[in-house]
């Protein structure tokens, strides 16, 4: 990670457990006097915004981290790629809000066809907390499309599970629960080392909201129990939350509170990123709830403060409505109506934003209550009638949830039998490796034969090589047909040339002057090109450059064998005997001596 996040999330950590030390020593400690409580906590709040402010500011941009990472993704190997990725992801989650959103939207842009569109899929799952329900559903549908079309059953189960979350967010557990369903699935089918955490944990979440609180706790301590390792880690953190919630569920407060608090000591013990930061507000929420509960008033309103602070520093806008109305409850209490109508109206306006049957139901209470305490029986009565609609809408998404359970459990025994049927096949399943298998013993008796072969031709071309290339010349080489097609031939000087070139090339080696040619080669004999030509076509049955290549390529098996040439490579040899490039070389030594010069190399010390 780049120094500039280092930075950043340094100045954050100090600020935070700045802040926290002075607000909760200070403010919460200085009891002697209720006014210098409030004077101290509201200096001392605005000085820990400034603190904030001023980490921003002094935070660096992650833009140069997350290119270069983008850039090696680019030109990495799909395993080394996914890793990458990953990191891309955790830098996402762990700066500030804006910058991870303005990373959200340069990836979403730059990603599609990266490495099999994996890293876009990604984006379009991740991106989600930075768009509305509509468009989650939408970006998670085409990353499940996307993930489909790449048969990546990693990331199609991913896209299933934030499905769930934005399902069960939006208060919609039956659909939810199907999608948390799907995802468990594929991660069964993908293996153990596919952990399921996050998914048993939404399953469990779901139970929860069902009211199957035994289920759910079961569940949450099952994933507990299975990761423990890191007792420190957000997700344990989450968990025993969510059974903090069961707590209060169970009317005990007071072990809920305690739940609340452990988290609370955890997350400011260790170094925090932004991603654990943000959680502030709903510990905080919950904190202030419970303390409601126990007419611990005082704690109520200093858990609210802290709340408020941190919805608005981490953008966690979807915990002020529960904050607001634990406000106004609290405003009720103390018989502040005037107050308490404030900050309820307050959230009754975020609320349609972001619906919640829960908060729907609190809110419609006190609301009815304060109408009722300041004598307005219309309103009271208005409200009544919206809190009944609010209770019947929840205990109806109840009956859903524990439906979509029955579900859940019909899900798995199909499941089962799936893998009943899945066992009956296992014989059609053997028939096919078995033909694969002989197929590749067929094909691998064949290569063996074929690389026996070749090697056979190694022996034979190293042989060769001791033998000369002088052609001596006979009658034959002057048949009556050659005489007509080229003219009156002089034998003895056809002799003496053909025996002076061989001089030339086997005693001056000129074969291995790479701009040999006919021409000069002609010259240098004293004779012209084209009688050189007809006589070498006669002698030897070939032209002069497949002459010459054949001296060049027994050039060449000579030195591998004596082992001149150990330290050079294909390109090396090549030059050293005289051809050009190392294609032609190639070329010509599979053509003299049917293997490839690789292949020669290797094989040779074995048979010299």
């Amino acid at each position: 990670m780049s120094k500039a996040v280092k930075i950043d999330k340094s100045y954050r950590i100090f600020f935070l457990k700045l802040g926290f030390l002075l607000i909760f020593e200070t403010g919460i400690r200085s009891t002697d006097s209720v006014w210098l409580c409030y004077i101290c906590r509201s200096y001392l709040i605005t000085f820990f915004l400034l603190l904030c402010f001023l980490s921003s500011a002094l935070s660096g941009q992650s833009s140069y981290n997350a290119d270069s990472l983008l850039a090696l993704i680019k030109k990495s190997p799909p395993q080394k790629a996914g890793e990458l990725e990953e990191l891309l992801i955790e830098i996402m989650y762990t700066t500030p809000y804006d910058s991870a959103k303005a990373l959200s939207e340069k990836l979403l842009r730059v990603a599609p066809g990266i490495n099999n569109n994996s890293l876009f899929i990604k984006m379009l799952i991740h991106s989600y907390r930075f768009h509305s329900y509509n468009d989650k559903i939408r970006m998670l549908n085409k990353a499940l499309s996307l993930a489909s079309d790449e048969e990546n059953a990693y990331l199609m189960s991913a896209a299933y599970e934030f499905k769930a979350i934005a399902f069960r967010d939006n208060s919609m557990t039956d659909s939810a629960m199907i999608n948390a369903l799907r995802a468990k699935d594929l991660l069964e089918e993908l293996g153990p080392e596919y952990k399921m955490g996050g998914v048993l944990q939404l399953i469990a979440d779901l139970h929860y909201y069902a009211g199957q609180y035994d289920i759910a706790e079961e569940t949450y301590s099952k994933v507990l129990a299975e990761n423990n390792e890191d007792k420190n880690s957000w997700r344990y953190i989450t968990l025993n939350n969510n059974i903090g919630l069961i707590r209060i569920k169970q009317n005990r407060y007071s072990e809920a509170e305690q739940i609340f608090r452990h988290s609370l000591t955890v997350l400011n013990s260790r170094k925090m990123n932004y991603a654990d930061s943000s959680g502030l507000p709903y510990l905080y929420r919950k904190m202030a709830e419970v303390a409601l509960y126990q007419k611990k008033f005082a704690e109520a309103e200093n858990h609210f403060i802290l709340g408020e602070i941190f919805s608005i520093r981490f953008r966690q806008t979807a915990e002020l409505p529960g904050l607001y109305i634990v406000k106004g409850s609290l405003c009720y209490e103390q018989g502040e109506a005037d107050s308490a109508l404030f900050y309820f109206k307050k959230a009754e306006q975020l609320d349609e934003q972001y619906p919640d049957f829960g908060n729907q139901v609190t809110l419609y209470h006190g609301l009815a209550d304060t109408y009722g305490l300041l004598n307005d029986k219309a309103k009271a009565n208005e409200y009544l009638h919206l809190l009944l609609a609010a209770k019947n809408r929840e205990d109806s998404v109840r009956y859903q949830a524990k439906y979509m359970n029955t579900f859940a459990e019909y899900n798995y025994k199909h499941y089962i039998q799936e893998i009943e049927h899945y066992k009956n096949q296992q014989i059609f399943f053997v028939i096919i490796i078995s033909g694969i298998t002989l197929s590749l013993l067929i094909t691998g008796y064949f290569y063996i034969k074929m690389i026996r072969a070749n090697k056979k031709l190694v022996k034979k071309n190293i042989e060769a090589v001791e033998g000369p290339v002088h052609h001596e010349l006979s009658d034959a080489d002057f048949s009556d047909e050659d005489t007509k097609s080229t003219g009156e031939i002089d034998e003895a000087r056809l002799e003496k040339n053909i025996a002076d070139l061989e001089r030339l090339m086997t005693q001056d080696k000129l074969y291995l002057d790479k701009d040999i040619s006919l021409g000069k080669a002609a010259d240098i004999l004293g004779t012209n090109r084209t009688y050189l030509s007809q006589a070498i076509n006669r002698v030897y049955n070939s032209n002069f450059n497949s002459y010459v290549n054949e001296l060049r390529v027994r050039e060449a098996i000579h030195l591998i064998t004596s082992g001149e040439l150990q330290h050079l490579k294909i390109d090396g040899i090549a030059e050293k005997c005289g051809f050009s490039n190392r294609v032609s070389f190639t070329k010509a030594f599979q053509k003299f001596t049917g293997v490839s010069p690789s292949f020669f190399i290797k094989n040779a010390k074995n048979i010299t």
